[in-house]
Order: C-alpha cells, then sequence, then structure tokens
C-alpha cells in the first residue's frame, strides 16, 4: 500500500476499523445466549446489559465506517490517529493486566461481623461496620452502623439537646434487615409526628433480631442514660416472643443481680467465632476469609472481570425488577383466590392443643393452656415488668405495641401458610397471644397499640411479605403512622 495517496489511505482505514467493529458486534450477538437471571431476555435470548452493549458496538462500527465517506482527508487523518492511539492504550493497559490476573489469586478480605457478643445485652451490632442483606424481593440492601453500634437509617444517632427523643425497642420486626434501612417504622414514625405536631423529634432504633423483652429492658437500661428518651416504644411480635424469653430462661442465659433484678446476658459469639446473619450460625474466623471477587472470576481476566463488576450488577437489577413483579402478581392472584366465604377457621390449631409454647412457636394460639404454657407467659410479661417498672423510675413514658402474626389475617403471608400446614383463605382465628398482652396492659396500666384490628383493615395491601413472616416496606410505613398518631395526641 503506497502512502503517497493519503486520503485514500486512511478513509480506507476507517472504513475498514468500522466493519470490524460491525462484524464483532454482529458475530457476538450470533453467538451470544445469555444465561437466565437477567430480566426478560430480548426475544429470549439476550440480556438487556448484553443486547445494549453489543448493539452500541454494531452502532459504533456503522459510524466510523460511514465517517470514511464524509470527512476530509485532514479530518480522516486526525480521526485514524485519534483511533490507533486509542486502541493501543487499551490494548497495552488491557493486556498486561489480563495475563497478571489469570496467573494470579484475588486479594483476601476479612469482612467484619455485623454483631459481635456483649457484656450486657448478649450480642449486638459490631460499631463502625457494614453488612449486606438479600432482601425477600431479591434487592440487596447495605446496613451500616455508628459508634454507637446503632444502624444509620436517615441521619445521626448522636443525641439531638434540641429534639424530643423516642427509643423503640425490639427484634427482628423493628431492625427490619428485610427492607432498606431507611424504610423502617421507626423513621416512619418521626417523620410523622414532626408532619404532624411541627415539633423536631429523634428517634433511637433499637431493634435486634432474636433479641426477646429481657433484652429489650436491658436495652433501655444499657442507653437510657445515653439516649434520654421521652417514650419508650416497644414492638412485642407475638409470634415469638414468648418463647424466645423461654429459651433464654432454660438456657440459664439470664444473670441477675444481688437485687433479683436483670443485669446481663451471658454473651452468645463464641472466641474465634464471627456472625454476619442471624438467621444463620457463626462461623470460624478463618472460614470467613473471602476473596475480594471469586477465583475463577478473576482467573478468567479482563472479560470476566468487566462481566462481574459491569454486566452481573446490572443484571441483578433487572432480576430484582422482574422479582418484584412477579410477586406483585403472585398476591393479586392470591387474593383473587380467597373468599370472603371460607370460614377462616384455623384447623391446624387442634395440632397444637397438646404442645407446649416451648416446643412450638404456633402454639401461643391454643384454646388452653397447661401450667407450664402459663409459666412460660409469665416469665414474658415479668420482662416487660420490669422494663415498665425501670421507665416510670426514670420518668418516662411507655408504649407496648403489638404486632401480629402474618396469618392472622386474610392475603398476607400466603406462601408461608404451607409452612404452618393451612390453606389459601385459611386464617388464624385465635387472638390468644393478644387477649393476653391486652389484659397485662389494663392490669398494669399500661399504654398499649394492638395492631391487629388496624392491619385486618389493610389486609387488602401487602404488609407483610409473600414468602416470609416479616413486614414489607408499606407493612412498616402503617405501623409507623400508627404510633406517630397515638404519640401526637398524648401531651
Amino acid at each position: 500500500m503506497s502512502l503517497a495517496h493519503p486520503h485514500f489511505v486512511w478513509k480506507r482505514f476507517l472504513l475498514l476499523f468500522g466493519a470490524l467493529l460491525i462484524f464483532i458486534g454482529v458475530i457476538l450477538l450470533a453467538l451470544h445466549h445469555s444465561f437466565a437471571g437477567c430480566g426478560e431476555l430480548i426475544l429470549g435470548r439476550w440480556s438487556v446489559p448484553t443486547f445494549l452493549l453489543l448493539t452500541l458496538l454494531t452502532i459504533l462500527g456503522i459510524t466510523i465506517a460511514a465517517s470514511s465517506r464524509f470527512l476530509t482527508e485532514q479530518s480522516a487523518h486526525s480521526f485514524g490517529l485519534r483511533l490507533l492511539s486509542i486502541s493501543f492504550g487499551l490494548i497495552a493497559i488491557c493486556v498486561p493486566l489480563d495475563i497478571a490476573l489469570r496467573l494470579t489469586s484475588p486479594p483476601l478480605v476479612y469482612p467484619q461481623p455485623f454483631y459481635i457478643s456483649h457484656d450486657t445485652l448478649g450480642y449486638f451490632f459490631q460499631p463502625l461496620s457494614k453488612h449486606r442483606f438479600l432482601l425477600p424481593d431479591s434487592r440487596v440492601a447495605t446496613f451500616r452502623t455508628d459508634e454507637y453500634g446503632l444502624i444509620v437509617r436517615t441521619e445521626s444517632n448522636i443525641p439531638d439537646p434540641d429534639a424530643r427523643h423516642i427509643m423503640f425497642l425490639g427484634d427482628s420486626f423493628l431492625e427490619g434487615v428485610q427492607t432498606q434501612a431507611y424504610q423502617n417504622m421507626s423513621v416512619y414514625t418521626i417523620n410523622n409526628l414532626e408532619a404532624i405536631t411541627g415539633q423536631d423529634y429523634q428517634g433511637f432504633n433499637l431493634g435486634v433480631s432474636g433479641y426477646s423483652p429481657y433484652q429489650y429492658y436491658l436495652s433501655y437500661r444499657y442507653f437510657a442514660d445515653t439516649f434520654s428518651p421521652e417514650w419508650v416504644v416497644v414492638l412485642t411480635y407475638v409470634g415469638n416472643d414468648f418463647i424466645e424469653t423461654n429459651r433464654l430462661i432454660e438456657g440459664k442465659r439470664i444473670l441477675f443481680g444481688e437485687n433479683e433484678l436483670p443485669v446481663a446476658i451471658v454473651p452468645v459469639i463464641q472466641d474465634g467465632m464471627l456472625w454476619f446473619d442471624p438467621h444463620q450460625a457463626s462461623i470460624p474466623a478463618e472460614e470467613a476469609k473471602a476473596h475480594i471477587v471469586p477465583e475463577q472470576v478473576w482467573k478468567s481476566g479482563v472479560p470476566g472481570l468487566f462481566r462481574y463488576l459491569v454486566i452481573r450488577p446490572a443484571c441483578n437489577d433487572l432480576q430484582t425488577q422482574m422479582v418484584q413483579d412477579e410477586l406483585s402478581r403472585q398476591f393479586a392472584e392470591e387474593r383473587e383466590q380467597y373468599s370472603e366465604d371460607v370460614s377462616g377457621q384455623c384447623r391446624f390449631c387442634d395440632i397444637l392443643e397438646d404442645q407446649s409454647i416451648s416446643a412450638s412457636e404456633d402454639s401461643v394460639f391454643k384454646t388452653a393452656y397447661s401450667e407450664d404454657d402459663l409459666e412460660i407467659i409469665q416469665q414474658t410479661l415479668q420482662a416487660f415488668r420490669y422494663l415498665d417498672s425501670a421507665v416510670q423510675a426514670d420518668g418516662r413514658k411507655l408504649l407496648l405495641v403489638i404486632i401480629p402474626v402474618n396469618n392472622q389475617m386474610p392475603g398476607q403471608g400466603n406462601a408461608y401458610k404451607s409452612f404452618r400446614g393451612m390453606q389459601i383463605g385459611e386464617i388464624i382465628d385465635s387472638t390468644a397471644p393478644q387477649d393476653i398482652l391486652n389484659q397485662f396492659c389494663e392490669e398494669e396500666d399500661l399504654a398499649c397499640i394492638d395492631l391487629l384490628p388496624i392491619f385486618k383493615e389493610y389486609s387488602t395491601e401487602q404488609l407483610y411479605w409473600y414468602n416470609e413472616v416479616h413486614l414489607t416496606p408499606r407493612g412498616h410505613q402503617l405501623v409507623g403512622e400508627v404510633i406517630a398518631d397515638y404519640l401526637a395526641e398524648q401531651p
């Protein structure tokens, strides 16, 4: 090829360069078949991110090839040099990087545990750490903790002296790692209170998965001086608060002081173990070592790393949306299957009559309690008495909020009914645990909100996740609205 005709040479180069990109894009589109799990596939073959990237590559090739027809000699020469410079630059970076990745192993990372042993509470959040949870709708949520160990939700947990303080105590329902950190009943309560009253409020969410009423009491004692709450709001879940208290007592994990008041819970995480998720067991620290990316991805070089860091996150977002749409569709179908003519009688409750509350969480819905059951119930109520006495002694006010089980109302947690041996349209008609707690509140002159009748009014909305026991963002929002309305009316 002669350099005596630069106009012809550079325009031809642009044409060939563009044609090469078109060829690569078309061939990859023809050969590629995306994997399931990346949202809806285009024509059942390509994922949206892959299709867009290969289409953009093809369009870029067409654009470069077409430019060879319209550019002047000088412009084609300048454009061609830039393309060569960019191409050689990418090659100079990517080829050595690809070789280095394939010949090495990814570095190890040591993730921080989300929960650590606590001398007073048994376990609590690791301060200044972060952890990711997979939500029931397949989204991923990141939770960060501050210097107190509290989850950071919308604002700092450093006490604001100009705001009215509210402390929230509870278990996994209050912790709320099934929604984004800001989609929590404590956040909704504060936002609604400020909107109703026009005053500044600050909430301190001390909810921890697996906590029992004894830990609610100890959490208040441990953090009361730090946060100085005006109101203490306790979220008690009838599904397991009774049995969780019994497990602590039977396991001899509650330590009592000389005045016979609880002073601590025996730490639960053994030395050398790490605990990331309360729904899974702790693991040896050595086993917690993980590569920054999977080794097979690292050794697949630059293409594999690009897929992992770019394509995979995009696919996760698309898949999440598809799962959310499917869950909404299933929820609508289940609501259509539910008939108001169904009696709703809890047939499965009959098999619980001979079981102790300590053996089954659902046994709390029995029609008659044994002496052992009554003792377990009193253990839980005693923990609330300890808390009420401590709050009153400090000149503060206590509110007990009773969270129902999802299957106590129609249309909620339908996929979870199979775990209870229930059928679609069947509900737990017993209100035994609510009756116990409401009577307790009346006898102790304790402010109390029973959410069951309120939730029944909103049962056409998805308050609980379709496939597990916890609340959806809408459920958290409703709880926050109810609590805020109550507190706004108090002097």
